[in-house]
C-alpha cells in the first residue's frame, strides 16, 4: 500500500482475482447443493458421512466385568500382638476381571480386620492405580497416605507385614478371574513412584513374589 493509502494496482488485481475465485466457487456449492436436492439427497448427511468419526464419551470406558459370585478370600493383617501375619476369611464379589478383584480385596483391607486384627494400612489409604505387566507382575499405586502412616511407626517388622500382606493377599488363586491371568509377583507404588526406603527400612523397588513371603525375605535399605 502507497504512502497516501491507496493500494498499488498489482494489490488490486490480486484482490480481485481472489474476490473472483470466491464468487466461483460460491457459485459451483450452491449448484452442488441444487443439485443434490433436486436428486433427493440430502447435503447435511453427505458432511457428516465424509466427516472423520469422533468417540463417543466414555468410549474407552472397558466394559463391566461379568460376576462370577462370591468367593472366599484371606485377607491379612498383622497379628494383635502385632508380631505376625494373621489371615482372616472374607467372602468377596467377584468377577471376570482379575485386576477388579485385587481391588476389591485391597479395599477390603483398607477398610480393615472384622476380628480385631491389626491393620496394615490406615483407612484414609487409597489405591490411586492397578494394572498388569506382562508375566503377571500386578502393580499397586497406594497414596501417600500409607507411607506416612507408616512413618509415624517407625517399625520395621510392620514395614515388611503390609509388603508380605499385601503380596499375599492379591497373589492368591482365588482372586483369578477370566481376564487378566495370575497374579505371580507385585510391584509397589506411592504416589505414583517407587520407594527404596518405605519408609525408613525397605527397598521395595522390586516386584515381590510369594517366595519372598515365604522364605521371610525382603530387601532392606542399603547401609552408607
Amino acid at each position: 500500500m502507497n504512502q497516501d493509502g491507496r493500494r498499488s494496482p498489482l494489490e488490486v488485481f490480486f484482490l480481485s482475482l481472489w474476490a473472483l475465485f470466491t464468487l466461483v466457487l460460491f457459485f459451483c456449492v450452491a449448484l452442488l447443493v441444487r443439485e443434490m436436492l433436486r436428486s433427493g439427497r440430502d447435503p447435511l448427511a453427505t458432511i457428516r458421512t465424509l466427516a472423520p468419526a469422533v468417540p463417543s464419551p466414555g468410549s474407552d470406558t472397558p466394559a463391566p466385568t461379568t460376576s462370577l459370585g462370591p468367593r472366599d478370600v484371606e485377607l491379612f493383617f498383622a497379628s494383635t500382638d502385632g508380631r505376625t501375619l494373621a489371615a482372616e476369611k472374607r467372602s468377596i464379589e467377584c468377577g471376570s476381571s482379575t485386576i477388579e478383584n485385587c481391588r476389591a480385596a485391597l479395599a477390603a483391607l483398607i477398610a480393615g480386620s472384622q476380628t480385631g486384627l491389626t491393620a496394615l494400612l490406615p483407612p484414609t489409604a487409597k489405591t490411586r492405580a492397578l494394572y498388569m505387566l506382562p508375566e503377571g507382575e500386578l502393580v499397586v499405586d497406594f497414596s501417600s497416605e500409607v507411607k506416612m502412616a507408616h512413618a509415624r511407626l517407625k517399625s520395621a517388622s510392620l514395614e515388611a507385614m503390609f509388603a508380605y500382606g499385601v503380596t499375599q493377599t492379591v497373589t492368591q488363586s482365588a482372586l483369578q478371574g477370566t481376564q487378566g491371568g495370575t497374579v505371580r509377583r507385585v510391584r509397589l507404588l506411592f504416589d505414583g513412584e517407587p520407594q527404596d526406603t518405605f519408609p525408613a527400612h525397605l527397598d521395595v523397588t522390586g516386584a515381590l513374589q510369594m517366595a519372598d513371603v515365604e522364605s521371610g525375605f525382603l530387601p532392606r535399605k542399603s547401609q552408607p
